[in-house]
């Protein structure tokens, strides 16, 4: 009996891990708009996707401006690499798993990474804990067809981890999972930003 209101002690704690993360933001002075950013555990993230517009290397979902002021832009890795404000970077695999396994690990840290909203399209029904990162399915750019593609099922983020040449780690979250994935792709292909405090 004792065993068992521990255990659902220890569920109630890491579903709600989320509840009290510190939330704030700032401006970036290059075009300047304003970020939501949020604190869990010891980093500081932006709490939306990067929507700075560069000269190469960055797209608006379908090529529509309006998709933007929801979710961000679409980067290849190099320019990714390199597209942060001042005072943030693209973070490094290693600094992903430090946000998952403070929430719990890969396999469950997902839903809290996720917004809580409707852009999301599901076939199943997961309890999402919100923690303030916010994720949203933007898609992705497809370099060698120039197509767009998974647009309300899939969060894709680039790390700063290179697999070869031409491969490099993007993070991804699923409508239908939970999960927080790593699969090194290739880095000619759009995916969001997002940055981490330095």
């Amino acid at each position: 009996m004792k065993k068992s209101i521990f255990n659902t002690l220890i569920i109630i704690i890491t579903l709600n891990i989320c509840s009290a993360q510190t939330t704030g933001s700032f401006k970036d002075k290059r075009d300047g708009r304003v970020y939501k950013t949020v604190k869990i555990g010891e980093q500081v993230w932006m709490a939306e996707n990067l929507a700075y517009k560069t000269a190469k290397g960055s797209w608006a979902y379908d090529n529509n401006e309006e998709y933007v002021k929801t979710y961000g832009r679409l980067y290849n890795w190099e320019t990714a690499k390199n597209v942060c404000p001042d005072g943030w970077h693209l973070p490094s695999n290693v600094e992903w798993d430090i946000l998952t396994n403070y929430l719990g690990g890969n396999d469950v840290a997902g839903n809290k990474l996720k917004a809580k909203s409707g852009l999301w399209k599901s076939e199943y029904l997961y309890n999402i804990y919100p923690c303030g990162f916010d994720a949203l399915p933007g898609g992705c750019r497809y370099d060698f067809s120039g197509n767009f593609y998974d647009l309300g099922y899939y969060a894709y983020f680039w790390t700063s981890s290179p697999a070869n040449g031409k491969n490099a780690c993007r993070r991804y979250i699923f409508s239908n999972f939970e999960s927080v994935n790593c699969f090194y792709y290739l880095s000619s292909t759009g995916y969001s930003v997002r940055c981490i405090k330095n």
